[in-house]
């Protein structure tokens, strides 16, 4: 679909759209929750397939992308298609931003305000944690959560609607604090169905300890490898409803370090199986 539209999401985890080539001289494009995006492109369907220049609400535009602010307000989008390819989008500043150095950021917003699912989506589709119900179960941003009879105690993301609060793991390296610990627990859950997989303990030494990472599902009661810590009734869906039932976020149970050694970091799986894992934290004692 996006190979038609001229621009598509390439920049893993932002909203940020590359530009390509319109296959259709005129495309309205209404997102959920955002505005219109209108796009012309004459001459397309004269055989013209090269864009050689680009308009964002009128304004002659050079980069070879345009930012999320373009999904979020709407606009129009008018290209100048050529027969030929010309310079357009070739230089050295127009190519797309590279976000690197915030590649071990939390990549998702899994909680919204109760009336704004449309802020954020944990399940990857329409569904989102309450801010408001997961306040009243004790999880405010920054609050601190412990994990009874284990001297282990998660910080909540401090993070604002609509922001990422949560990583969906692929490789991210989360610092923590260089001091001996004797365990390692993980504050999360899965949608989707249970999510398993392998996370990485690096030491001050170099040394490596493995570690096993098992959420339930969201909806579900705990597994074999995480207990309940949160719990709250309802969750939010992107049209600004609401619906019933009982929904978790689980702490895994903490797996044994060697406590001669100071840990550095963890290294978060890099997939998982089955359903989709969400960290929201993760905390050693």
């Amino acid at each position: 679909m996006f190979a038609n539209l001229g621009i598509y999401p390439a920049i893993y985890g932002t909203g940020d759209l590359v530009v390509s080539a319109p296959m259709f001289e005129r495309i309205v494009i209404d997102p959920v929750g955002g505005e219109r995006i209108r796009i012309k492109a004459r001459g397309v369907e004269d055989g013209a397939r090269y864009t050689t220049g680009l308009r964002v609400d009128g304004r002659p535009r050079n980069a070879s992308w345009i930012d999320a602010e373009v999904v979020r307000s709407g606009g129009d989008l008018i290209f100048e298609m050529s027969h030929r390819p010309g310079e357009w989008g070739t230089g050295a500043d127009d190519v797309p931003p590279s976000y690197t150095a915030g590649a071990d950021a939390r990549n998702n917003a899994g909680t919204t305000p109760e009336g704004r699912g449309d802020l954020g989506s944990l399940d990857l589709s329409d569904w989102s944690l309450s801010r408001e119900a997961l306040a009243d179960a004790g999880a405010r941003p920054g609050a601190r959560i412990p994990l009874d009879g284990t001297g282990i105690t998660f910080t909540w993301p401090d993070a604002g609607p609509g922001e990422p609060d949560n990583w969906i793991p692929h490789g991210q390296r989360i610092d923590l604090p260089d001091e001996p610990s004797a365990s390692i627990s993980f504050l999360g859950l899965a949608t989707n169905g249970p999510a398993a997989g392998s996370a990485t303990v690096r030491y001050t030494d170099g040394s490596t300890r493995r570690v096993e990472v098992e959420f339930a599902d969201w909806a579900a009661s705990a597994s074999a490898g995480d207990t309940e810590l949160i719990t709250v009734r309802g969750r939010n869906k992107a049209d600004g409803s609401a619906d019933d039932g009982t929904f978790r976020v689980f702490a895994t149970r903490p797996a044994p370090l060697d406590p001669g050694k100071v840990v550095d970091e963890v290294v978060l799986p890099e997939g998982t199986d089955r359903g989709i894992m969400h960290v929201f934290d993760v905390a050693t004692g």
